[in-house]
């Protein structure tokens, strides 16, 4: 594939030839299981994972599983998936025809995710060399300290890789979601702009059909013209962009905050290594030194006076330049320091004493970074990073689309980078990605995982999408019962539109308790489950797909005698 991009709202060529070459597959699956099909008429079916972080992932695991196990799988020419379900995804194709070896894969996968600790040295290498370039987000920080600590794997693999195995039909073809920030801060969740996703042949908007070779993402682009090729990212980076959204902001600041303390504590200085570090300094970084490490005294004791302390440092910060010549930060009006602390000013009130004290440790250090010259070799990584987080700053990518002159919204085209953020944040199941007509989409098997917003909210967020799009969809009508106590499998039905079957996750057949048990229990902030808790919430996955695959069955000869 070229470089070129591709205005176009018909699929890629390597789409295409994905689809052509997997309708053998799929035509052979439905024969084994007694049922004729015309090679000319083959219905696309695809599978849609929603997020909900590693308890989406397992969820993920146990449904592909068990669809292989009742000979589903090699029915399925789509796989979409978002957040926590890309995890089981990439792991999964990284394998090549992992259709042919799934037991022994998810057995290696429910193993390795058992696994207490993870060594994130490699990973944070490539951190700090992140760090050093011109588009550093908390994406990159997410990707290679989160959620290398949760899935056990720094994947440096390429999107690309997963050409051949798509083309020659062997697997599903994957589309991995996503949302551009500033399309959906500005435009809306029904916006067709707002979504974005991609897949080993083109990354891109599907509904505004603009797209770049997977290869040239992130390569700078101005008026069509690629003007510098940047390396393909990997897949773990990816995976920071497409699970973004685990939980609330004041969870992901939380786990920011504790794995960057995480980062520090090995270095972490001594009274006596403070005492050297302020030798012969000036006394005006002295007396900065000196507030910080009453506030941490403070702030230990748990006294309500810290935020008065606090409110002492950021006054003394006020207008003092750093004076360490390691940084490659631009300070436009203050210090990393005095930005730091006056965002933890404004959200003292908001964190508990364990967080404030963390905070107040990262400050410390980092005054004696930017002021003593202190920890050259992570200065960049946490200056850099703590800025993203005080700007909240995610997914920096560069704008293919900058001055192209398209025929795509104009505001797509002024800036020279682009935020990519979960598309978890839109819907938690990303229906739109498999509904555009060139796809022709029959069969539709969605499994929600995370129920947080309720058990119904993914496929209700797409019928109120397609309504607002004017794309065919089933007409969606919940028993308000079910709310809080759903069944295992719904199916939804409507005139010249997809047949949907919608799974909760926890439901009345395969899950005691009540939803908000359940999410409690499981929610997507876990970083880690035990082995013993994988194979409960596997079990529970497999048992919806096992329990209603005769009705799937059912549907898709229904499609077939149309």
């Amino acid at each position: 594939m070229s470089s070129e991009l591709r205005f176009s709202s018909d699929l890629s060529d390597g789409e295409k030839k994905s689809i052509e070459n997997r309708k053998a597959k799929v035509s052979a699956c439905l024969k084994s299981i007694g049922m004729n099909v015309d090679p000319n008429n083959v219905p696309q079916i695809a599978v849609i994972l929603s997020g909900g972080g590693l308890t989406a992932a397992i969820g993920s695991l146990g449904t592909l599983w068990e669809l292989k196990n009742q000979n589903l799988l090699d029915a399925v020419t789509y796989i979409t998936g978002c957040s926590g379900a890309t995890w089981c995804m990439t792991q999964f194709y990284d394998k090549g025809d992992w259709t042919q070896n799934l037991d022994s894969i998810a057995k290696e996968l429910i193993d390795k995710w058992a696994r207490p600790d993870f060594d994130y040295t490699e990973a944070l290498e490539k951190l700090i060399a992140a760090a050093d370039e011109e588009n550093y987000s908390l994406t990159h920080f997410w990707a290679y300290i989160i959620v290398t600590k949760i899935v056990k794997e720094l994947n440096q693999n390429r999107i690309t890789s997963q050409r051949a195995f798509c083309e020659n039909g062997s697997v599903p073809y994957p589309i991995y979601s996503a949302a551009d920030k500033e399309q959906l801060d500005t435009k809306g969740q029904k916006d067709p702009g707002t979504w974005f996703h991609n897949t080993p042949h083109e990354a891109g908007y599907p509904f505004i059909g603009a797209f770049v070779n997977s290869e040239y993402f992130d390569s700078k682009y101005c008026n069509n013209k690629l003007v510098k090729k940047e390396p393909e990212l990997d897949l773990c980076y990816l995976q920071g962009v497409w699970s973004s959204a685990l939980a609330d902001l004041k969870q992901i600041i939380k786990i920011i905050i504790d794995m960057i303390k995480k980062i520090i504590l090995p270095h972490q200085l001594s009274s006596k290594a403070s005492t050297d570090l302020l030798s012969g300094q000036p006394e005006n970084v002295t007396n900065i030194i000196i507030l910080a490490l009453n506030l941490e005294k403070t702030v230990q004791e748990h006294s309500e006076d810290s935020k008065v302390e606090l409110e002492q440092l950021l006054t003394y910060l006020s207008g003092i330049s750093p004076t360490s010549p390691s940084l490659k930060v631009d300070f436009v009006h203050d210090s990393v320091s005095n930005q730091v602390g006056t965002w933890m000013n404004k959200l003292w009130s908001k964190f508990d004493w364990d967080d404030k004290i963390n905070m107040v440790f990262i400050l410390k250090h980092l005054l004696f970074i930017e002021f003593t010259g202190y920890l050259k070799h992570l200065a960049n990584l946490l200056c850099k990073t703590l800025l993203c987080l005080v700007h909240w700053t995610w997914g920096t990518t560069d704008n293919f689309l900058y001055q192209s002159g398209a025929a795509v919204p104009s505001d797509l085209t002024k800036k020279g980078v682009q935020y990519f953020m979960d598309a978890g944040y839109v819907n938690n199941s990303p229906y739109p990605l498999i509904l555009r007509k060139e796809q022709n989409v029959k069969l539709i098997l969605s499994f929600e995982y995370s129920m947080i917003s309720g058990p119904f909210s993914g496929i209700q967020s797409a019928a109120d999408y397609c309504k607002a799009n004017n794309i065919p969809f089933p007409k969606v009508e919940i028993d308000p019962g079910d709310e809080s106590n759903p069944k295992d499998c719904y199916i939804f039905e409507g005139e010249n539109c997809p047949i949907v079957f919608h799974f909760p996750f926890y439901n009345r057949v395969t899950s005691e308790g009540t939803i908000i048990e359940w999410n409690l229990k499981y929610h997507a902030f876990h970083m880690h489950y035990s082995k013993e808790t994988i194979d409960t919430l596997k079990d529970i996955s497999m048992k919806d797909v096992r329990n209603n695959s005769q009705k799937i069955k059912d549907k898709i000869w229904q499609i077939l005698s149309k």
